[in-house]
């Protein structure tokens, strides 16, 4: 049965100088936005335990852009600068369940009192998983939602309209009717990411249930012989991160030369995590293809991270194998299950069983 998928198309878009210049502004503009209202969240929380939510901090917008100081926030579309404050209603949401999870308690005025009689500094920045600062070198991003369009190489949505369209590298095709845009940027090189309801056909049954084995020196081992080596990718590009890592060293910091070292680092590690992508991309199409149900060993991969191989369990990249495989099944009608740890999977043979 057909059903309607949320899929996304991230494709490079090249803009020319003047592109390039109201981009930068719409950037600008959405991490000011961004870093106000975080603070005001902060210093809120910090002086009477509590902070605004969304809504308040809409309607503080509308009045923040009437005031001349802050004109500038007129030339850039507004729904960018209300997604980004959803975005930050998102991030906070996000931060408390991860507390919940983790059985910590809420924050009230008796802990920041607390604190303070410790002759301690209350930052709430430092907990982890907490709302951060956004800064000009990081990832700027920012959604367009009115009037998108792709028509024939050509990127449209406003501020970017009819001749003023930017060169998209369309290298697939767009299916579905498509909801937003997301601009960013990345290691100075612009992207989209196209958010589309496509209406997809689940793959045909196969009727096949396959076991995988994880593990280091081979990256899986299905029960049915089948076995996908670890590339390594983390070793196989250790020499050229070296390399640029030796020569960001020997560059003042701050430095125009600086500031390029930087972007080609960015981009050797950026390497890295692309081909580790792209073969995870490889092995969870073949086995949502080839099997109706698929049961994985559960790992627990975070704690595997803090052990004595934990170099090698971020490099061979299994929570991210498994992300794909588990979105890839909802999709196709597949079943993914997992698989005590406990149980015996590598020291059982796939011939005999025995």
């Amino acid at each position: 049965m057909d059903s309607v998928v949320k899929k996304a198309y991230r494709m490079e878009i090249f803009p020319n100088v003047q592109q390039k210049n109201q981009l930068e502004v719409i950037f600008g503009c959405i991490r000011k936005v961004w870093n106000i209202f975080l603070g005001q969240r902060i210093d809120d929380f910090i002086s009477i335990g509590k902070s605004d939510g969304y809504k308040k901090q809409s309607a503080k917008l509308t009045q923040l852009k009437r005031l001349e100081e802050y004109a500038y926030l007129n030339d850039v579309p507004c729904e960018s600068l209300h997604c980004k404050l959803k975005d930050l209603q998102l991030s906070f949401n996000n931060y408390h369940r991860k507390r919940q999870e983790k059985g910590y308690k809420k924050y009230t005025k008796k802990t920041k009192q607390r604190v303070i009689r410790q002759n301690r500094e209350y930052k709430l920045t430092d907990i982890q998983c907490y709302p951060q600062f956004k800064s000009k070198r990081g990832k700027n991003s920012f959604k367009v939602s009115e009037d998108c369009k792709l028509n024939s190489n050509y990127l449209y949505f406003n501020g970017f309209r009819k001749e003023n369209g930017i060169k998209v590298d369309v290298h697939r095709e767009v299916k579905g009717e498509i909801n937003f845009f997301t601009i960013s940027k990345e290691n100075n090189r612009y992207f989209v990411s196209i958010n589309t309801d496509y209406v997809h056909q689940p793959l045909p049954k196969t009727g096949e249930t396959v076991g995988v084995d994880l593990g280091l020196k081979t990256k899986i081992v299905t029960s049915d012989g089948k076995i996908f080596e670890n590339e390594r990718f983390a070793k196989r590009n250790s020499k050229n991160l070296r390399k640029q890592h030796k020569s960001l060293s020997r560059k003042v910091k701050g430095s125009h030369s600086y500031e390029k070292q930087v972007v080609m680092l960015n981009k050797a590690y950026k390497k890295e995590s692309n081909q580790r992508m792209y073969n995870n991309h490889v092995i969870s199409k073949y086995l949502v293809n080839s099997y109706d149900e698929i049961y994985f060993e559960d790992l627990i991969i975070k704690a595997m991270c803090k052990g004595k191989y934990r170099k090698s369990v971020h490099d061979v990249g299994w929570g991210q194998l498994l992300l794909f495989t588990f979105y890839k099944a909802s999709w196709n009608d597949r079943f993914v299950g997992k698989i005590d740890k406990w149980y015996p999977s590598s020291q059982i043979c796939n011939h005999c069983r025995y």
